[in-house]
């Protein structure tokens, strides 16, 4: 015979379950690497690392407003309501630390200006002929690896 499982088993197996891949999904998107040396890339946390420090800190206040409204003898038959509670407090608490947080909550990075002007050179085809001297010349090369022949200087005669 099968053995069948309460909904409270399949409820609380489920939760379990969403809640191991919600936790990954977002420690892969806050942990994701950056560019190196380039300021303002990657994952949260590598981009803004106190309000990585404030969801740490956020999640696990909660986790602990949770855990005492359960497991309190006195909060029995009233958890939903003390749990509300503690989670109202929490929200509160972090945007009162997010507020005062010493030197700000958040890093601005300086933007980059973009060039005023950009000059893109032009390039010519280089000439594929070669350079023809006259008697007693010398050919030379200029930079850029163009040659320019130059020529001894004529004489004339006149009789």
């Amino acid at each position: 015979m099968p053995h069948t499982r309460s909904r409270r088993e399949v409820v609380t197996a489920a939760a379990g379950a969403f809640a191991v891949v919600a936790v990954t999904a977002l420690l892969v998107w806050m942990l994701r690497p950056g560019t190196p040396f380039v300021a303002g890339t990657g994952g949260i946390a590598h981009r803004q690392p106190r309000v990585t420090w404030l969801v740490v800190l956020s999640l696990a206040a909660l986790a602990a407003v949770v855990a005492y409204a359960r497991s309190a003898r006195r909060w029995r038959g009233r958890v939903a309501i003390v749990t509300a509670v503690g989670v109202i407090l929490v929200l509160i608490g972090i945007g009162a630390a997010g507020a005062a947080w010493p030197g700000g909550l958040m890093r601005h990075y300086v933007s980059l200006t973009p060039p005023s002007s950009i000059n893109i050179p032009t390039t010519t085809p280089r000439a594929t002929t070669t350079p023809t001297t006259a008697p007693g010349g010398t050919t030379t090369t200029a930079p850029g690896g163009t040659t320019t022949p130059t020529t001894a200087p004529t004489t004339s005669s006149s009789g």
